[in-house]
């Protein structure tokens, strides 16, 4: 292959299936099992996103862009179209939980700090954590949502019996199916913005994507530039939070209405020109 283009495309799509890879193997999930899902993911943009006029790309089309045959193509699209490929909604209603615990007036002291809530109460104006949960999780039953939120230790229990929110963003330890489901969304959302980003034109208003590196960092200081990370980003998507909550609207009642946001992570790791070439 002569094109410098493809071949960097190649060599960076090498270098973040690394961490996809790793993923997948700890998760029991095989190379075979990738390249369906591969297969998917190719006929999915190939035939909605480079059709004529809003129409869907035909399979001669396709098959040429994919380098699949048109057998091939119509079985992916049979998978496409047969099956339910949207991700699990209620696996992020615990954040949504946490971001209301601290935003919605309902919830808060006179001083906009987010009360400390007793599971349930006897009196209707009383802000409980069953309140909470019904108001904004729809139907997940409040007994297991709190258990979620404590064992990602969101939340404390008081002297006096009360529920305390410590932290609202919900990042469980280990491996469950929130945080399978979770690398997938943060992996999609970053990369959309970057690939965004590639397909504008000179001038064109781009979304923030920016980074701060250096290859040279020695061990005694990372531990102090993980806790400064740590705290500072957390004060801002806080605020960024605060933002998005004060903007929102009623999806059902608006169709127009979008999903953004701004992710905020450390790395660390070997130097690039220390990995295998």
């Amino acid at each position: 292959m002569s094109n410098p283009i493809q071949q960097a495309a190649l060599k960076a799509c090498r270098h973040f299936m690394v961490p996809i890879a790793r993923f997948l193997l700890r998760n029991g999930i095989g190379y075979r099992e990738f390249a369906e899902i591969s297969k998917l993911a190719f006929v999915q943009v190939a035939s909605d996103e480079y059709g004529i006029r809003g129409r869907k790309t035909n399979m001669s089309r396709v098959a040429i862009m994919t380098g699949l045959t048109r057998k091939e193509v119509r079985k992916v699209r049979d998978r496409l179209s047969g099956r339910d490929w949207a991700l699990d909604t209620s696996l992020s209603r615990p954040g949504v939980v946490l971001s209301h615990w601290a935003q919605d007036p309902e919830f808060l002291t006179k001083g906009g700090k987010p009360k400390a809530l007793r599971f349930s109460e006897d009196r209707a104006d009383r802000p409980s954590i069953e309140r909470l949960v019904k108001k904004h999780a729809g139907d997940i039953p409040p007994g297991a949502m709190l258990k979620e939120l404590e064992r990602a230790e969101c939340v404390t229990k008081d002297s006096r019996g009360r529920w305390k929110l410590i932290k609202r963003e919900f990042s469980p330890g280990g491996t469950d199916t929130f945080l399978v489901q979770r690398f997938g969304e943060c992996i999609h959302d970053l990369a959309n913005t970057m690939s965004y980003n590639m397909s504008l034109a000179p001038g064109e208003p781009r979304l923030f994507e920016f980074r701060a590196w250096n290859d040279a960092v020695p061990p005694t200081a990372l531990l102090p530039l993980r806790e400064f990370v740590a705290k500072q980003g957390y004060d801002y998507l806080q605020a960024v939070d605060d933002l998005l909550g004060a903007s929102e609207t009623d999806p059902d009642a608006s169709k127009e209405a979008r999903r953004c946001g701004v992710g905020v992570y450390y790395f660390e790791g070997p130097r690039l020109n220390q990995f295998a070439q």
